[in-house]
Formats: structure tokens, sequence, C-alpha cells
């Protein structure tokens, strides 16, 4: 593996600025935000560099960018989204957009821990992968700001179980677990879905409306996206296909529409 591999996995131990050594880096996992120059599945080193080795080219790049009047900056925000498939749909979903956002690039980052087919119990369990990369950010100055959407795969327990027992069981000990962390964090609001549930309709607005209540308490800021006059009414994916793969997941043109909410939120949390 190669020196940008084991900065990725949060492994690293070196003295260097792990994110700077971003700037060069042009190979590594898929699910991580494209970034130019990036060129997916390649490592491009075939040997470990040393401090001293990415010190070097990273003050020749500053250098070289400083002749044509322009600075090279230091990234000082770091996002990371946790989900399930309606986050982690590579590249077209609201967090990879948010990585590939005008409006930030280059002043944020982001890593997508999101997995297809989570539970809720399933992001509880990924906390502490989470926890290693937050560190490492913090320990490098970064503003971290985190969102998660989850529940679409727990439907039919909300739809049996109902939306505050679902809330106090599964959505409020995941937010106390990454606001334990430091992080800056974004809630978002739960989009319609086919549920095993006939009542899954009914606890979802439910459980919407315990989310917004607690924003400022429980968690930093709020993607709505439920609030969406397409995305978030019942039975969006019946009457409006054009933005829906199917009945669970939003197409590149859903995301689209659900992006400006989280763009929104991150903004009001960036330094």
């Amino acid at each position: 593996q190669s020196f940008f591999h084991e900065i990725e996995m949060g492994t690293a131990t070196t003295a260097f600025t792990p994110f700077e050594a971003r700037l060069l880096r042009l190979g590594g996992q898929t699910t991580v935000t494209p970034m130019k120059g990036k060129i997916a599945i390649v490592n491009c080193w075939d040997a470990y560099l040393s401090d001293t080795d990415v010190q070097n080219v990273v003050k020749s790049m500053r250098e070289r960018v400083s002749l044509i009047g322009e600075t090279m900056p230091t990234f000082r925000n770091f996002y990371i989204a946790e989900g399930d498939s309606r986050t982690a749909l590579f590249p077209t979903s609201y967090a990879f957009l948010m990585g590939n956002a005008g409006e930030f690039t280059p002043n944020l980052y982001m890593r997508n821990f999101a997995v297809s087919g989570s539970h809720a119990s399933d992001v509880m369990a990924r906390l502490a992968a989470v926890t290693r990369v937050v560190e490492q950010a913090a320990l490098n100055g970064r503003n971290v700001i985190m969102s998660v959407l989850i529940g679409t795969n727990d439907s039919s327990t909300i739809a049996v179980s109902g939306a505050a027992a679902y809330y106090n069981s599964s959505i409020k000990p995941l937010w106390a677990a990454y606001k334990a962390l430091g992080v800056k964090l974004i809630a978002c609001t739960e989009l319609p879905a086919i549920a095993a549930g006939a009542g899954y309709e009914t606890e979802r607005m439910a459980l919407n409306t315990l989310i917004r209540a607690d924003e400022g308490v429980l968690y930093d800021a709020l993607a709505d996206f439920a609030s969406d006059s397409i995305m978030g009414v019942a039975d969006s994916y019946t009457l409006y296909p054009s933005n829906w793969t199917d009945t669970l997941h939003p197409n590149a043109a859903g995301h689209l529409l659900l992006k400006p909410y989280m763009s929104a939120a991150i903004a009001s949390l960036l330094i």
C-alpha cells in the first residue's frame, strides 16, 4: 500500500500534515470524493515516501503556484457523511456532490462512510472507523462536519414500533456518539419509501417532526430533505419518477434537488 493509502485509512503516524498530502494523491478508494488529478484504483507511488520527500514536493508546488500570484490553500474543513445507499451512491449522491461543489472546493474535503443496506445499528458499528478519521482531522486543526441520513432500511421497524421508539433508541444515541467526538453534526430528515408496514408514511412524518424539534439542541444544523416539495412528499417516487431510480433511491436528478439542503447546512458550519 502507498503512503497515501495509509493516510486515507487513518493509520499514518507521520508528523507531516496528512491532508496536505492529499494534494499529491492520484489514487485510492472509489468511495473517496474525486478531485482533479485522481485516477481511481491507482496508487501512484510504489514505495513509502519519507516526511522530507512529501514536504519538499509540497514546498515546491507552493512556490510554483505563487509565481502566478495564487496560493495553495490548506483544507480547513473536513466533511464526513454516514448513512445507507441514499448517501453511498457514487458519484451522484448529495454527499459526493458536496465534495465536488464549487462553492466549497478547495475549502472542503470529505469522506463518505455510508454503505448500502445499512441500518442504524450498522452505522453505530462503524463508529470506531469514523472516530479514527475525526481524531486525525482534529489533530491537524480541521473543522469536522458530519451528516447522517439513516432510517430507510429500518422502515419496517419504524412502522411497527413507531417513530418515537426508533428516534429514542436508534437516532439519538448515534447523534450523542458523534457529538462526543466533537464534530459539528448535521441531522437529515427521512425521505419516503415503500416499507413492510402500511403505517410507515405516518411514522416517517412523525419521525421528521421529532428530528426538526431538536435542531440546535442535539445537533448543529438540519438538512431538511423531507421538506422538499418534490422529493419529500408521500409517494414521490410514483409522482415524480424522473427523480427516482426505484421506490427507494433518488437518481442523479433527485440528488440535485437534495443538494441545496445539505449545502446550506454545511455552509452554516464552515470556518
